[in-house]
């Protein structure tokens, strides 16, 4: 019996595919306005101005931007006339919103953005007439409804060729933009000199994202079936349009005091009562009789102007526990002394998504109990800080008296939340 051994051997093909991608950075901003109610998640473009509203600012409105796409077409097989649209000049484009979440590069914070390609404008060249398109010669008026009429294409021409540029607005929809061409077309041509017009816009409220610098990345695919489809018969130069977005989002936060609501003199006061120096001095008189003793209260008022989130705290030149205190010059005794922040109506506690009246102020960051919102922009709201030492430390100092008890005490808001 004979044996035969086959050795099977395994050719493996590593095969690798170049993806060629096109990148474009954009740059926006939003810094809202203490004196502007305006909230509507808006940016501010501060991308470098490119594309058809650089080059011809007149076909642009005051709010639109445009931006350069660094793509080129180039035609594959000859045109016949009255193409089929795929087979001709043939445009589709991110035309639906595309939402992005974008992160904060310090924090983690993350907010939604939406972005839409708003219109689109190329130039078209080519060694012989670039007339002779359906619906007019010219490239004005597109078909697919996708996109429609926004300025008369121009154009010229020279012995050796002429070209024609287009502007036109996107509808929002999946729709394609195309035109027939009404004769033959066997010359060599392209689509280049490519820009874009887009709207960005929050999808979020940005009245609560905190202040800070946020990044995303927006990928679209070219090619045939792709986010920019240039029909069957163009080939584009790239494969990949990189869009990174760099968001700054900037909000004011202004605390005004007085030099009198900054020096403060605790009264004997009546439970859940501000008193007077002058009241103060008939509560004492009142104890000496009743010896009843009272609390201790003062109250620092201040005017906030706010757009966005932020949290509050205290740092203490004393601290007892977890308060601040004021200390006996005699003996060094610490007395601990609460505060207790109320803010404007306009501004709400994240976590319980009420107004804030009377909450006692931690001598740290807690973020978790103490981030407040801005639900409307609000310039200059009254809001004070009540501070209050309790009857049984008050039995304390007298102890001592006659007596002083002093202290510093920082109120901190801080629009870094994180």
């Amino acid at each position: 019996m004979r044996y035969y051994h086959y050795i099977l051997g395994t050719v493996m093909l590593a095969m690798s595919a170049v993806v060629n991608s096109a990148t474009i950075n954009l740059t926006a901003k939003f810094t809202p306005a203490i004196n502007n109610s305006n909230s509507d998640g808006i940016f501010t473009n501060t991308t470098p101005r490119s594309g058809y509203c650089s080059r011809w600012p007149k076909y642009c409105d005051a709010n639109d931007v445009s931006v350069y796409l660094p793509l080129t077409t180039t035609i594959s097989y000859p045109i016949v006339a009255k193409n089929k649209p795929r087979e001709g000049a043939y445009f589709n484009f991110p035309k639906t919103p595309r939402i992005l979440t974008v992160r904060n590069q310090n924090t983690g914070e993350t907010f939604d953005v939406i972005f839409r390609v708003t219109s689109y404008s190329s130039q078209l060249t080519t060694n012989s007439s670039s007339s002779s398109w359906d619906e007019g010669k010219d490239f004005s008026a597109p078909r697919g409804g996708g996109c429609t009429f926004y300025t008369p294409s121009w154009g010229g021409g020279s012995g050796s060729g002429s070209w024609i540029q287009f502007i036109w607005k996107t509808s929002n929809n999946t729709s394609p933009c195309y035109k027939i061409s009404t004769i033959n077309r066997t010359e060599p041509h392209r689509f280049y000199d490519m820009s874009m017009g887009y709207s960005l816009v929050a999808k979020d409220n940005l009245l609560t994202v905190g202040s800070g610098t946020y990044k995303g990345k927006l990928s679209f695919t070219v090619g045939p079936g792709g986010d920019f489809d240039f029909g069957d018969n163009y080939q584009a130069s790239d494969s990949v349009v990189d869009i990174n977005l760099i968001l700054s989002v900037n909000h004011d936060l202004i605390v005004t005091t007085t030099p009198e609501s900054r020096a403060l003199s605790l009264q004997p006061c009546s439970a859940g009562k501000i008193c007077t120096e002058e009241q103060g001095k008939q509560n004492w008189e009142r104890w000496m009789i009743t010896k009843i003793t009272p609390q201790l209260t003062a109250r620092s008022d201040f005017l906030l102007s706010s757009t966005g989130a932020f949290t509050t705290y205290i740092q203490c030149q004393y601290v007892h526990g977890e308060n601040c205190a004021i200390k006996s010059d005699n003996n060094g005794q610490l007395v601990p002394v609460k505060a207790y922040l109320s803010l404007p109506n306009n501004i709400i506690n994240q976590k319980t998504n009420s107004t804030v009246t009377r909450a006692l102020m931690p001598i740290h960051k807690d973020i978790v109990n103490n981030t407040f919102l801005t639900k409307d922009i609000g310039s200059n709201r009254k809001g004070n800080i009540d501070f209050l030492v309790a009857q049984h430390d008050v039995d304390k100092m007298l102890l001592t008296r006659p007596d002083t008890y002093r202290g510093t005490v920082t109120i901190i808001f801080d629009p870094q939340i994180y």
